[in-house]
């Protein structure tokens, strides 16, 4: 057996890390031989087709503390013979695999650096024919480790605030399990702050400022946290949330619980390119997410149950500000139960929202007052929302494609679609079950091949004014179909 020895420098792209492990690369004998065997797909004997065929699974990168999954799953036999597995380790870094016989395996690694495991693979019934492959899994290292338990070190520390103030910009930061009540500050670029139990790593900031606020930052990730008790009485309404970002930039909030008793769970002041990606975000007293004059994306959330306090204009994300020249995206989400609209825009940004579900709240997507709002709508799926689901005015040009609105048989004066003084398109939409489908006061809009099912009016129009065009549309069980008593239009 030879070994090599080779240094890896890990760069990650926020804030421009370098991280260093050493790994060990090994030269294994295997049943057909030796040789440097690193495989991305599954190991196929040249030389005897009766052997199985053995795939260890893909090489990958974990964060000291995840537990680490191993799939041999996708080893077979040509013959389909049945198999039986076996699961060793690296004697150099040596871990403790569970239920090693099994084709998928877990363990947790005791320490950063690389890990190779070699995956063997028996036919039950003729246990000459074997064959092995490989995995090789690196496990990232942490620069500072905040631990409530383990003995101190120059890098273990027992608070996050230690940690973020002895750390040096790009470092990494691992937090252990407990519950931290803190009020945090990052302003250096690039830390990245993790742990690997959300549900037990908690940071509360007991309602007197932000649990977590970065300011004037660029680059970073927090990730893996509950968040609570974010927020105070602050008279400029910046350090109210449980992770506040306040003019910083390249920031990911990634796999975190944004919960309970936070004033907004989001806060984004004059903040740029933030990500906020697979969290819960639920049960915070005024938004969800907040946001003025910033750019920022939002995907793949739960967020839910939302606004608690319902005595302003408030929703589960709210944009606010002067952001002519900024994107937001909001994708792949979904919303239920927050008890003001689900998204509020009352800002002129150009907005993209996409693929999102929006299931019963006080109301939907809220265009308010802000001449020059660009808001696009596409494959969204929106049912039992107690308002419009869409509601624009004020010079917003809404284009609005693809998407399913249907009231699921909520009852109240309920309309799908309510448009007042507003510009753009509805194309190859669904509106079923309303009291009135569409209702337009002064919008020309395009309404071309919408589906619409099942309203007591399926379309309403009112002023005498910039008449909508509408065209080649499908009108299906409608108790009318249109409602122009109220305008001097003509009907289609």
């Amino acid at each position: 057996m030879k070994i090599h020895l080779a240094k890896l420098i890990w760069k990650r792209s926020a804030g421009k890390i370098d991280r260093h492990m050493w790994l060990l690369m090994l030269v294994l004998v295997v049943a057909t031989g030796c040789g440097n065997k690193f495989p991305e797909e599954p190991l196929v004997s040249p030389s005897d087709t009766t052997l199985p065929i053995t795939y260890a699974g893909r090489d990958a990168t974990y964060l000291f503390g995840e537990t680490v999954t191993l799939d041999g799953s996708q080893s077979r036999d040509p013959k389909n013979r049945p198999l039986k597995y076996k699961w060793t380790g690296d004697k150099l870094n040596p871990v403790l695999i569970i239920l090693p016989d099994s084709a998928k395996v877990r363990f947790t690694p005791t320490m950063p650096g690389r890990y190779v495991f070699i995956l063997t693979v028996t036919v039950v019934e003729d246990t000459f024919k074997i064959a092995t492959d490989q995995a090789q899994i690196d496990i990232a290292r942490a620069d500072w480790y905040v631990s409530k338990s383990k003995p101190l070190t120059p890098s273990v520390v027992r608070t996050i605030a230690q940690a973020l103030n002895r750390a040096a910009a790009g470092d990494t930061i691992f937090v252990e399990t407990g519950e931290y009540r803190e009020n945090l500050r990052i302003d250096k670029p690039g830390i990245f702050m993790y742990s690997t139990n959300a549900q037990e790593t908690i940071i509360n900031g007991g309602s007197k400022a932000s649990s977590l606020f970065l300011e004037n930052v660029q680059g970073g990730e927090v990730r893996g946290f509950t968040i609570t008790g974010g927020g105070g009485n602050d008279a400029l309404q910046i350090d109210v949330g449980g992770i506040t970002c306040h003019e910083a930039s390249n920031i990911v909030i990634r796999n975190n619980r944004i919960k309970k008793d936070n004033v907004d769970g989001i806060r984004l002041v004059n903040a740029r390119n933030i990500l906020i990606i697979n969290n819960e975000i639920t049960e915070n007293i005024f938004n969800g997410i907040r946001t003025t004059s910033s750019s920022f994306d939002v995907a793949g959330n739960q967020i839910h149950e939302n606004s608690a306090d319902t005595t302003g204009q408030i929703a589960s994300i709210t944009l606010e500000g002067e952001a002519s020249s900024l994107i937001v995206r909001i994708y792949d989400n979904t919303f239920r139960n927050n008890r003001s609209n689900h998204i509020k825009l009352s800002n002129n940004a150009e907005v993209f929202i996409e693929n999102n579900k929006f299931f019963e709240a006080g109301g939907g997507i809220l265009a308010l007052e802000h001449v020059g709002a660009r808001l696009t709508l596409t494959a969204n799926e929106f049912r039992g929302i107690e308002a419009a689901p869409v509601f624009c005015q004020a010079g917003t040009r809404l284009e609005m494609q693809n998407n399913i609105l249907d009231n699921a048989g909520k009852p109240g004066e309920r309309k799908g679609v309510d448009l007042v003084d507003c510009i753009g398109n509805l194309l190859n939409n669904q509106i079923r079950g309303y009291p009135i489908g569409i209702i337009l006061f002064s919008s020309p809009m395009m309404i071309r091949q919408n589906i619409f099912e099942n309203n007591q009016i399926a379309i309403k129009v009112s002023g005498n004014d910039d008449c909508p065009t509408v065209q080649n549309n499908t009108l299906n069980g409608n108790q009318r179909n249109y409602d122009y008593s109220q305008t001097t239009c003509p009907l289609p």
